[in-house]
């Protein structure tokens, strides 16, 4: 059965983190598209308290129809009979979203991934299965596969629901979900590292990582013995990463 987790608003310090906020259970007033502008301009300039309490009601606004979209690609898993994927959660964090105001000088309105939802699962046939399902059944939902063509070495398959609330889902294999993983864990040392920006020996690890990876995963994945064996599985990834 798969174990699928949606993103959700950050919580308040010291909050027990099975339970939801009261944040997420109270009404949440919508912003107008011209006030989700004006907000992306100014953390763009400035970031300030005030405008840092819009952002995270503006994420909060997301929560229903975010419920609706990780409840309906749960169910799917579990319909295709997909069993122990990985499951996490994606936080697009503050530093997230304002380093992509900077980065894309993108609109905050047009932003497509400030809520989204992740499903991992063990084999690149079951990514296959899980996103062929959901191009069927809903053809009104944009498509990014990034396998054939990564960025910066990221691979996976992205959803983007219509508007005007879109929600990503990225539907990654295990190893896709490893190397991004590290890719996350070296950018905060070096940010900018997974935009390709950085030192280079650990842009070359990475690029070297996600196609070797790839490779394994077109070759079938992870045996399941190396699966239990946690010490073996971290030592073989970590020469894919860094063997010349």
């Amino acid at each position: 059965m798969a174990t699928f987790y949606a993103l959700a608003p950050p919580r308040v310090a010291g909050e027990r983190p099975d339970r939801p906020s009261i944040a997420t259970l109270a009404p949440v007033p919508e912003l107008t598209t011209s006030q989700v502008q004006r907000l992306g301009e100014r953390l763009r300039k400035q970031v300030t308290a005030e405008d840092l309490a819009l952002l995270r009601q503006l994420r909060e606004s997301y929560r229903p129809v975010l419920d609706a979209v990780a409840g309906q690609v749960d169910a799917l898993a579990k319909e295709l009979g997909i069993t122990a994927p990985v499951a996490t959660r994606p936080a697009k964090t503050t530093r997230s979203i304002i380093s992509k105001l900077h980065r894309e000088r993108t609109n905050l309105a047009r932003m497509q991934d400030i809520a989204g939802c992740r499903l991992v699962v063990p084999t690149l046939m079951q990514q296959d299965m899980v996103v062929d399902a959901l191009r069927q059944r809903e053809p009104a939902w944009k498509v990014d596969d990034l396998r054939q063509r990564p960025h910066h070495g990221y691979r996976a398959v992205h959803f983007v629901t219509p508007r005007p609330l879109p929600v990503e889902i990225q539907v990654r294999t295990l190893l896709q979900q490893v190397w991004a993983s590290v890719s996350e864990f070296l950018d905060r040392q070096h940010e900018g590292l997974k935009y390709g920006q950085g030192p280079d020996h650990l842009l070359q690890a990475l690029a070297r990582g996600s196609e070797r990876m790839a490779d394994w995963d077109a070759a079938g994945g992870p045996e399941p013995a190396l699966l239990l064996d946690q010490e073996a599985f971290v030592t073989r990834v970590a020469a894919m990463l860094t063997e010349p």
